[in-house]
């Protein structure tokens, strides 16, 4: 078979030498030995290839090889930083060796690349409230606050960090508008209790918004720990069902995959390599790149004009997708970005 016959097979959605096909097959039986092993051969065919690296790291950490699964999946971030499957294998990883911090800087990293998620970013917050880091745990809230502004559990947490930041008026101000939010008061009561803040009732945030800023509420450390644990857990939890609700990629979303993993490639090694084919789409360093969420993952980097033909040729669809530039940490619908307004669906 020659190599442009082994490259359509590979890419086949089905057939006897689908290597995508048979991956998805084996992990759908649970059958992780074998996902291991087809993962190997597509990474001796195809280096650096971003299912083939998805998959094998996977396979190792269900198997419980856990140094070969955090060596894959740290050559799974590095190379692809856009599949966020790495950061949640990454993040299990860390909390397995006690090192909680490490493991909620990989679940915001991961939470980054997913658009319509506010539930991860509070995971991410209450991680961070419970081990002491408040300023991430701020940075945390408000992430996921540009997802959903109405989230209870987010506008509580940044309430009492901006207390243990000694940001009296930000603190006021943040009160204020979750007493705007008409909030019933056993709801509020529940809630807080659910976050484990201590003390942290409906007359405590009244008198807050009214400028009567206490202390932060104490937890003792080992207690703070095991919520942070709990919450990392749940934040995992969070990614790994997003990674299983995630349809197989189609072919020609896969095509971007690779193609997008081969300008990296070329980029990195200096760019002084020219892809056969469409080599004006080669991600120039000068050129600002976009990343889409389409089919609960994240594709690219793709320069302007590839992504417009992306959409052109509905590799991606525009009614349904997000797009973000790599300079911007907001995404934005695709029909609303100004770049794409020729698209058919689009403005």
């Amino acid at each position: 078979m020659g190599r442009g016959s082994c490259a359509d097979a590979i890419l086949a959605e089905s057939g006897p030498y689908s290597l995508i096909f048979w991956l998805e097959h084996f992990q759908d039986e649970g059958d992780w030995p074998a996902v291991m092993r087809v993962a190997r051969e597509l990474l001796h065919l195809a280096p650096e290839h971003p299912e083939g690296l998805r998959f094998l790291a996977e396979a190792y950490f269900r198997l419980e090889m856990w140094e070969e699964a955090h060596d894959i999946a740290c050559r799974l971030v590095r190379h692809h930083p856009f599949v966020f499957d790495g950061y949640w294998l990454l993040s299990d990883l860390a909390a397995r060796v006690d090192d909680l911090k490490r493991s909620a800087d990989y679940i915001e990293r991961a939470a980054r690349l997913i658009p319509n998620s506010d539930t991860i970013w509070v995971e991410a917050t209450r991680a961070n409230f419970n081990l002491g880091r408040l300023g991430r745990c701020l940075m945390a809230a408000d992430h996921g606050l540009r997802v959903n502004p109405f989230n209870i559990r987010l506008i509580i947490y940044r309430v009492f960090a901006l207390v243990g930041l000694r940001c009296e008026k930000g603190a006021r101000i943040a009160a204020a508008r979750l007493l705007d939010l008409g909030v019933d008061a056993d709801v509020l009561r529940e809630t807080a209790r659910e976050l484990g803040i201590t003390g942290a009732s409906v007359a405590r945030l009244e008198r807050i918004a009214q400028g009567q800023v206490g202390e932060l509420p104490s937890a003792s450390e080992a207690g703070g720990r095991r919520r942070a644990r709990r919450a990392l857990a749940g934040g995992s939890a969070a990614l790994e069902a997003l990674t299983a609700a995630a349809p197989p990629l189609t072919r020609a979303q896969f095509s971007a995959q690779l193609a997008a993993a081969e300008e990296r490639r070329v980029e990195e090694e200096g760019g002084e390599e020219e892809r056969s084919g469409d080599g004006a789409d080669a991600v120039a360093e000068a050129d600002e790149v976009y990343y889409v969420f389409d089919r609960y993952r994240t594709h690219g980097p793709f320069t302007l004009p590839r992504l417009v033909r992306l959409f052109h040729e509905s590799t991606f669809e525009i009614l349904d997708a997000y797009v973000r530039r790599e300079s911007d940490e907001r995404w934005v619908r695709a029909p609303e970005m100004p770049e794409l307004a020729g698209v058919a669906g689009g403005p």
